[in-house]
């Protein structure tokens, strides 16, 4: 198995310059060693970011989802604009009563404006 630049431990063995066969050992098997703990740091590393963009993956999910109702915590009274409406004689939420309340201005033209937008979308 290759490791720290040679092919194998005889590579190892006839390319490093030392002054005897044991000092030649000592320094492939330091080095191999070595190789052998960053290999295993890659690993762990590895496995690292696997579970990271697992749990990535799980928060754009969970994002996406609150995002598609994102809408519902938007009204706090769902029909209120259309009552107010009615009370002034429209026949229910339509581009005469949103301008009206457009105009008059406080929170009916804040209701006013969404429905304006929600018209938009749909």
């Amino acid at each position: 198995m290759p490791f720290a630049g040679f092919k194998d431990w005889a590579d190892c063995i006839s390319k490093v310059k030392a002054k005897s066969l044991e000092a030649k050992k000592r320094i492939c098997g330091s080095l191999k060693a070595k190789h052998e703990d960053h290999m295993k740091e890659i690993e762990e590393i590895k496995l690292e970011i696997a579970q990271r963009k697992k749990e990535i993956i799980e928060i754009k999910e969970q994002l996406l989802a609150s995002k598609k109702k994102w809408i519902q915590g938007v009204v706090k009274k769902p029909g209120a604009f259309t009552t107010y409406c009615k009370r002034l004689g429209y026949k229910g939420v339509t581009s005469e009563c949103i301008n009206h309340a457009l105009k008059q201005g406080g929170h009916p033209a804040k209701m006013a404006a969404f429905a304006k937008a929600m018209r938009k979308i749909n």
